[in-house]
Formats: structure tokens, C-alpha cells, sequence
């Protein structure tokens, strides 16, 4: 490809700079797009040069097109608040009361286990908030959801017989969550 064109407003940005800078986010921009394994299935490739961050497209007739074009601190910062936006945090695990009982019981290292088990799945589950999620850790599987605030809530806490033993008993008329983990979870939990 022979051609570039910045589109506005990557025409103001690249006007902005010195000409040797320009000439070295010119270069990055043709050879990523001829770049076909950097391309997106969507046409787009990013280019880096000169401490900038190019998205470019080529178009049918071979013109190489910048779309956008900002500094690598704007894009560093711009995809830092895209990763905590799309992040899932857990701020605290609290046991409710049903589930206090038996964590009385327990060993501190099981708890811990419990807890880890539960922070882990919450998190590599994605989402803000769960209702009815079943995470099995340490010979327990713990009941428990995620608010949308952070706060995991273990619910319930059975053996991993009790609990099996219970979701097959469970009538198939009753009302019932499909569990977040891919367990079927009764709703007369909640």
C-alpha cells in the first residue's frame, strides 16, 4: 500500500507533530496494515511510533486510512479504564447466618479454602453480580452470589454428599435458579 490519509481528528493530532515523527507514524501505519495477521476481523490494525498509537484500516482501493491517532500515555490510560471498568472485585466475603453455623466448625485453613474457592469463581465468572452461584472447595460446596457492590454472601454450606444429595431430591416442579456455575440451585434457598 502507497497511500495514507488521516481522517479527523487523527489529521489534527498528526499535524501536531515534528516531521521526522510524522514520517515514522507514517511507516508503522502502512506496514501494519499490510500486516494481514495484525488486522482484527473487523480490518483494524495498531500502529506505534514515535510515542503515538495509531488505528488504522486499509480500504478496498489500497489507501491506508488512520482513524485515530493519540499518545501512547492517552491509550495506556484510555485501556487501563477499560480493564478496571470490565473487572470484577470482590470487596468482602461475609457468611450469613445459615452458613455461620457451620463455619464455626471448620478449620481455618478449610475456611480460607472455602473463601479462596469463592473469590476465585466469583472473579473468573466476570460478572458484577450472581445469584445463586455453587462453588465446591475442601469437600464443601458453599452457596453463595455476588452484589453490586462487591460483597460475596456464602448463603449455604453442605457437604459435597448433602449437597448432591439435594439438588437430585429437588422436584423438577419446583421453582429453581439455574446456578451461575452451572449448578441447579432450588430458589427456596434464597
Amino acid at each position: 500500500m502507497s497511500r495514507i490519509r488521516f481522517l479527523s481528528p487523527a489529521n489534527e493530532a498528526v499535524s501536531r507533530l515534528s516531521i521526522e515523527a510524522r514520517g515514522q507514524v507514517e511507516t508503522a501505519a502502512l506496514e501494519a496494515a499490510d500486516d494481514w495477521e495484525a488486522l482484527t476481523r473487523h480490518g483494524y490494525a495498531v500502529a506505534r511510533a514515535a510515542g503515538m498509537v495509531a488505528v488504522v484500516q486499509p480500504d478496498k482501493h489500497g489507501v491506508v486510512q488512520v482513524l485515530a491517532l493519540v499518545s501512547e500515555a492517552e491509550w495506556n490510560a484510555a485501556e487501563g479504564e477499560s480493564a478496571a471498568k470490565n473487572s470484577v472485585t470482590v470487596q468482602r466475603i461475609i457468611w450469613h447466618s445459615l452458613a455461620r453455623l457451620r463455619q464455626v466448625s471448620l478449620t481455618a485453613e478449610t475456611r480460607r479454602a472455602i473463601e479462596h474457592a469463592v473469590l476465585a469463581q466469583l472473579v473468573l465468572e466476570g460478572r458484577k453480580q450472581i445469584l445463586g452461584g455453587a462453588v465446591e472447595a475442601s469437600g464443601w460446596v458453599a452457596v453463595c452470589d455476588l452484589d453490586a457492590e462487591g460483597t460475596a454472601t456464602i448463603h449455604g454450606l453442605f457437604t459435597s454428599e448433602e449437597f448432591v444429595s439435594w439438588v437430585q431430591d429437588s422436584d423438577e416442579d419446583d421453582a429453581s435458579l439455574e446456578g451461575a456455575f452451572g449448578l441447579v440451585i432450588p430458589a427456596t434457598l434464597h
